[in-house]
């Protein structure tokens, strides 16, 4: 998995991995049997048994990357220990940085494999547009075969593609602070061609509601308001 930042202006403090390995440091206990854990200044390998994870932060305050790797005995682990380091990084990152609007790309396996040291990846879209027709993604040479769904977000554990849950099929209460806000900057501004946050209530079939929230005696973002609107009706998924 590759977690970056969208822009060089748009970077995570300064202070963030540093602050993921403490973290990790203290959840990843001593106790647990069969475990190595080594550190460095951008970076951290941890070996559980047959599985080894590494997480490196390529350019700092940008990019960061995790990879992990095992037998085929031992899909299951590499899933789970994929999950947990993710999962605390995507939760340091929202902590310590809330504005700041980062992309989460998925490493390609062959690339990985073949050691290659700019690795392939594919963006959340391709991942749910592959999610809505064969499950497979086309790699970046078209004489390669396609890769799976399973193989790339599930470290090829089937058992996991059942609680994979894609963006497009997402409650709407789920969207991200930083998403919000930065939705909020696009649309909140009035637009001479009505590009704004009126058009996201035309195609959210809310346009009766319009004229409420734009006489709203406070002055808060229209565009957030909109959101929660929706927000109020029962199966609103993005």
């Amino acid at each position: 998995v590759r977690i970056q930042t969208t822009s060089v202006a748009n970077i995570f403090s300064p202070s963030l991995f540093a602050r993921a390995q403490l973290h990790i440091r203290k959840v990843f206990s001593d106790d647990i049997e069969d475990q190595e854990l080594i550190f460095w200044t951008n970076g951290l390998k941890c070996c559980r048994g047959e599985v080894e994870i590494c997480v490196k932060q390529l350019i700092p305050n940008c990019t960061i990357e995790i990879a992990v790797r095992g037998t085929e005995e031992t899909r299951t682990e590499c899933y789970a220990l994929l999950q947990q380091l993710y999962t605390i990084l995507i939760a340091r990152i929202h902590i310590s940085n809330p504005g700041t609007v980062f992309t989460t790309n998925v490493l390609s396996m062959r690339s990985l494999l073949e050691h290659s040291k700019h690795p392939h990846s594919y963006t959340s879209m391709e991942i749910f547009e592959a999610e809505r027709t064969m499950g497979m993604l086309t790699p970046s040479s078209p004489d390669e075969d396609p890769e799976s769904i399973c193989d790339l977000l599930c470290c090829g554990w089937e058992g996991a593609e059942i609680t994979a849950k894609s963006a497009p099929y997402t409650s709407i209460r789920d969207i991200p602070l930083q998403t919000r806000v930065q939705l909020c900057r696009m649309l909140d501004p009035p637009d001479p061609f009505g590009r704004d946050w009126c058009l996201l209530a035309l195609q959210l079939g809310l346009q009766d509601e319009v004229p409420e929230i734009d006489m709203s005696p406070d002055f808060g973002s229209p565009t957030n308001k909109l959101l929660l609107v929706w927000e109020r009706r029962c199966n609103q998924n993005i």
